[in-house]
């Protein structure tokens, strides 16, 4: 599997995702540069409520946006490239 070392993409604008969603995806290559992205460090940046913060994680999942992987030491998210996205048919 190829991981991004570098995850923002423009793409993200072009798929027609809920501002939350966006906001996520954003919060998410924001943090991914400074070590683990776990949900708790997600948290600790995101305005809004904890509910809005799982749904938009959850579809960045369902589209293959972001993976989540549990290890020993917690669950932590990978953000993937935009060319291994699921694009609704």
């Amino acid at each position: 599997m190829k991981f991004d070392t570098n995850p923002m993409r423009q793409e993200i604008f072009t798929l027609g995702l809920e501002v939350d969603v966006i906001s996520a995806y954003l919060c998410c290559c924001g943090l991914a540069a400074d070590g683990a992205l776990s949900r708790d460090r997600l948290l600790h940046v995101w305005n809004q409520d904890e509910g809005v913060l799982d749904m938009a994680l959850a579809v960045l999942e369902a589209r293959n946006i972001v993976t989540l992987f549990r290890q020993e030491k917690g669950a932590c998210y990978q953000i993937h490239p935009p060319e291994q996205w699921l694009v609704p048919v």
